[in-house]
C-alpha cells in the first residue's frame, strides 16, 4: 500500500518536473521576467548578509543600501542560496519556484488524499499539472510560487492536526507558518479562509486562536524589523501595501473584470473556468457528492485564492501571477465536477482540457521579448566594470550586467534624471530607457543632457523603443 501510494506521488512529480522545467535554461525574455529577485539575490552576494542585513537590497547610494521594503525577507534570500550552491544563472535562480512548486504539488495531493481518497487526489492532482496557471506561472522567478507551496502544505498539516490531534503534526504545522508568513503577505489570506473549518468542526477554534495571534505577531515583527533596518516608518510600508488596494478607480473600470475573465479563462481553461460554475451550482442544489470534508477544503481554497482579488485588485490588474493562488481551488473544482460525470463524457471533457492547457503552455513559451536580452549582450564591448548602469526601472539588463545599477525612480530631481548623472560625479555611465513613453519620465530633458555631454546613442537594431548610452570619453 505504501509502495503504491509512493509509486502514483513519484509519477504525479515527474509529470510536473517535465512541465515545469522546460525551457528552464533559457535566458530572459519575457515581459514580466525582470530579473528584480534574482538582482535583490545578487547583492545579498554581492554585498554580504552583514551589510544588507536580510532584508532586499536594490542597489548601494553612496555605500548605503537602497532597501525594497514591499515584501518578507524568505524569497530573495532562498534564491541567493541556490546562487551561492550552483552558481548564477537563470535555472538556479527558477529552480527556487520549481522545488516549491513541487511541494506544493506533494501537499496537494496529500491533503486531498487524506480527505477524499486516492482516487480524487490523483485526479485533482493531474489537473492541476496541466493547469498553465500552474506548469508556467509555477516556474516563473516570483513570490506567488514560493508562498502557494507553503500554504497548500500548512492546509495539510492544520488539517491533519484537527482530525489526529497528533503533537507531530501541530509542529509542523506551527514551523511552516512561520516560513509562510516570511514569504509573502499573501499567506495571512488563509487564516480568515480557515474560517468555516471553525464552523464545522469546533474543536479547532483552539489552535485557530494559537495561529491568529502567531499571524499577528510574525508580520509585526517583520515591519519593526524592517523599520529598524532601514529607518523608514512602518506606517509608510503600510501605506505600499494600500497602494495596491485601489478600489475606487480599478473596481469601477470595465477594463478590469474584462482582463480579469480573459485571464481566468487563458490560465485555467474555458472547461476549469465553466466547471467552477457547475461546483456553485450543484453545492447550491446539494447535488455534489456527500463528503462535506472535500467541499469544505475547495472552499476553503477558492475563499483563499480570491481573496487577494477581492482585497488587492490592482494587483491582480498588474500581475496576472496574482491569480496563481487560485490554481489549487480551480484544479480541485474541476476534478470534483469531472469525476461526476459518465465514464465518456469525463474522457472527453478532460481531453479538450488538456489539449487546450498544453496549446496555450506552448503559447506562453513562443512568446519572446529580446529587447532587453539583446541590449545585454552588447555591454561586454562598450562598457568596462567601473561603469554604472542607469535605468528607469528595473530589468534583466541589470541582471546580466553585473554592474553597479542606479535607477531613474529613486532619488530623482530634474525630471526623472539623478543629479549625480546630470553633474557627471561618476567617472563612467551605461545609461537603458526602457518604456519611451511612459509618462512619469521626462525623456526630452535626457536627452538634452545625453547631448550635452557627448554621449554615443546606440540604437536597438530590431527597432524596439530602447536606447543604450554610454560616455564617449571613458572609452
Amino acid at each position: 500500500m505504501i509502495n503504491e501510494k509512493i509509486k502514483i506521488i513519484c509519477c504525479i512529480l515527474i509529470l510536473g518536473i517535465i512541465l515545469l522545467c522546460w525551457g528552464i535554461q533559457l535566458p530572459y525574455t519575457k515581459a514580466w521576467e525582470t530579473g528584480a529577485l534574482e538582482i535583490f539575490a545578487q547583492n545579498h552576494l554581492r554585498y554580504g548578509f552583514a551589510l544588507t542585513r536580510a532584508v532586499p537590497v536594490v542597489n548601494l547610494i553612496d555605500g548605503t543600501p537602497n532597501y525594497y521594503r514591499s515584501h518578507p525577507p524568505l524569497v530573495p534570500i532562498l534564491i541567493a542560496l541556490s546562487f551561492k550552491m550552483f552558481g548564477i544563472h537563470e535555472w538556479s535562480a527558477r529552480l527556487v519556484p520549481i522545488i516549491f512548486s513541487l511541494l506544493e504539488l506533494l501537499f496537494f495531493y496529500l491533503l486531498i488524499e487524506f480527505i477524499s481518497g486516492k482516487r480524487t487526489a490523483l485526479f485533482s492532482s493531474i489537473v492541476m499539472i496541466f493547469l498553465p496557471m500552474f506548469n508556467y506561472y509555477g516556474r516563473i522567478v516570483n513570490y506567488e510560487s514560493v508562498t502557494l507551496g507553503i500554504t497548500v502544505a500548512f492546509l495539510y498539516f492544520f488539517f491533519k492536526f484537527v482530525y489526529t490531534q497528533k503533537k507531530m503534526y501541530l509542529v509542523f504545522l506551527l514551523s511552516v507558518a512561520l516560513l509562510g508568513m516570511m514569504s509573502d503577505w499573501p499567506f495571512l489570506l488563509i487564516f480568515p479562509a480557515l474560517l468555516p473549518v471553525i464552523l464545522y468542526k469546533r474543536s479547532s477554534f483552539k489552535i485557530y486562536l494559537t495561529l491568529i495571534l502567531l499571524a499577528f505577531i510574525i508580520p509585526v515583527g517583520i515591519i519593526l524589523y524592517f523599520n529598524r533596518v532601514t529607518e523608514v516608518p512602518a506606517l509608510i510600508q503600510f501605506y505600499s501595501f494600500l497602494s495596491r488596494c485601489q478600489y475606487k478607480n480599478i473596481l469601477s473600470d470595465g477594463g478590469f473584470y474584462q482582463v480579469l475573465t480573459k485571464r481566468l479563462i487563458l490560465n485555467f481553461t474555458p472547461i476549469g473556468c465553466l466547471f467552477l460554475l457547475v461546483w456553485f451550482f450543484m453545492v447550491l442544489r446539494k447535488k455534489l457528492i456527500r463528503n462535506e470534508k472535500i467541499n469544505l477544503v475547495a472552499t476553503i481554497l477558492l475563499i483563499f485564492g480570491f481573496s487577494l482579488v477581492c482585497i488587492a485588485p490592482q494587483a491582480a490588474y498588474i500581475h496576472v501571477w496574482a491569480l496563481q493562488y487560485l490554481a489549487p481551488a480551480i484544479a480541485l473544482i474541476t476534478a470534483l465536477v469531472m469525476l461526476q460525470l459518465k465514464k465518456q463524457l469525463r474522457l472527453f471533457c478532460f481531453s479538450v482540457f488538456v489539449i487546450f492547457s498544453l496549446l496555450y503552455f506552448a503559447k506562453l513559451h513562443l512568446v519572446r521579448f529580446d529587447g532587453c536580452y539583446e541590449a545585454a549582450k552588447l555591454l561586454p564591448a562598450v562598457v568596462s566594470p567601473k561603469h554604472i548602469l542607469y535605468t528607469n526601472a528595473i530589468s534583466p539588463i541589470n541582471f546580466y550586467s553585473s554592474l553597479e545599477s542606479h535607477y531613474f525612480s529613486v532619488g530623482v530631481k530634474q525630471d526623472g534624471v539623478p543629479e549625480d548623472f546630470i553633474q557627471n560625479k561618476s567617472p563612467a555611465y551605461v545609461c537603458f530607457i526602457m518604456y519611451a513613453h511612459e509618462p512619469s519620465f521626462d525623456h526630452s530633458k535626457l536627452t538634452e543632457i545625453l547631448f550635452r555631454k557627448r554621449y554615443k546613442i546606440i540604437y536597438n537594431q530590431k527597432g524596439i523603443e530602447l536606447w543604450s548610452c554610454y560616455n564617449n570619453s571613458s572609452n
